[in-house]
């Protein structure tokens, strides 16, 4: 991935897209909290400001043109910290969105599949909006005949929807798939 701009706090990169050629900017900021702070401890991670950027990216280029011919760096920045309050502002809805789909989940599975319910199952089932035998297994939830029998549980209940796919059964969590694509 070729890198345009890098430093310790913020990695600026083109992206190729699916059909070959260079045609996106990749923006990660890397946020880092003071020295002494309450979040020194934890980790922030990375915010992406991609989906932002490809939004607003007529004015992205005309606004980074204007840094490299005039040195107008006010306008950028201003551009790019309304892009983190923004992408802020969309992932912690997308967040509450899923934290409330995973409640009302919880509290359906333990009023209406009390045998089934486990915290990790239903933790499991929302790692990724699909699942499968296997991954119950895997997690040492259940063995394969009682993992089957717990998926075949959430499907009857409307909470996951199965597909084979060859001879196996994929589940897929269409809520989740929903609040992910938001």
């Amino acid at each position: 991935m070729p890198r345009t701009r890098s430093d310790t706090n913020t990695i600026v990169r083109a992206r190729p897209d699916r059909r070959g050629p260079i045609r996106s900017p990749y923006v990660v900021f890397k946020l880092a909290a003071p020295p002494g702070s309450f979040f020194k401890a934890r980790s922030a991670g990375p915010l992406y400001l991609s989906r932002y950027i490809i939004q607003n990216k007529t004015e992205y280029y005309k606004l980074l043109r204007s840094v490299t011919e005039s040195g107008d760096w006010e306008a950028w920045l201003l551009f790019v910290l309304r892009g983190i309050e923004e992408t802020a502002v969309w992932t912690t809805g997308r967040i509450h969105d899923i934290r409330n789909l995973l409640d009302s989940t919880v509290e359906r599975c333990r009023r209406e599949l009390p045998k089934v319910y486990s915290k990790e199952l239903i933790d499991l089932i929302f790692r990724q909006p699909y699942c499968k035998i296997a991954f119950v297994v895997d997690a040492g939830i259940a063995k394969r005949k009682t993992a089957s029998e717990y998926l075949q549980e959430l499907e009857r209940i409307g909470i996951l929807v199965g597909e084979t796919r060859g001879r196996e059964v994929i589940y897929r969590h269409p809520a989740l798939l929903e609040a992910l694509a938001k």
